[in-house]
């Protein structure tokens, strides 16, 4: 269904000559992430505190991205696995308090692409490379591209970011499912 609403979306799309800017919904993106923790998996969420997106209809690679994610409100929903992910043997969000990535190739289609960029954990840059998909939200009309929902999802190794506090305890990798709602400016 959802592929077939995407399709729908761009079916309907004027020529557009530029890319179109977007501003960020914060109170309904976010970020689901998921690791291993003794021998479990354990999942959380981190809000996203800011995006800077502009979206290009006719030639997806012309779009742009930055993002950043409040690691200072990153929860588990358990109390002591939270208190441990945001102090200094993980995330130390008292001296890192944001997660920063910024696209630095844009492939594929707006139904199924692929988003490359360079990703800040812990003061820490590496290229990172995530599955993409934009979407009109539920209840806009087809072509209307006025509020939309960017989703990326993959995965990074904590321990390429410096992130390797409790490594008997915590597997080195982390899931994101990261979901951003969008409106034209």
């Amino acid at each position: 269904m959802r592929s077939f609403l995407t399709a729908l979306l761009f079916l309907a799309l004027p020529a557009l000559a530029d890319p179109v800017p977007y501003t960020l919904d914060a109170e309904r993106s976010s970020v689901a992430f998921s690791f291993e923790l003794l021998g479990g998996t354990t999942r959380g969420t981190m809000p996203v505190e800011a995006a800077q997106i502009a979206l290009d209809f006719d030639t997806l690679s012309n779009s742009r991205t930055d993002v950043t994610l409040d690691a200072a409100g990153a929860a588990t929903g358990f109390g002591p696995a939270t208190a441990a992910m945001r102090g200094s043997r993980v995330l130390d969000t008292e001296a890192f308090p944001t997660i920063t990535f910024t696209a630095t190739d844009i492939s594929g289609t707006f139904s199924q692409g692929r988003v490359t960029g360079l990703v800040t954990i812990k003061g820490v840059t590496r290229p990172v490379t995530m599955d993409a998909q934009v979407l009109r939200q539920a209840g806009t009309a087809v072509g209307d591209l006025s509020r939309l929902t960017v989703r990326l999802t993959g995965q990074v190794d904590r321990h390429d970011f410096g992130v390797d506090g409790y490594r008997d305890l915590v597997g080195p990798i982390i899931t994101l499912d990261i979901t951003t709602r969008l409106n034209l400016q």
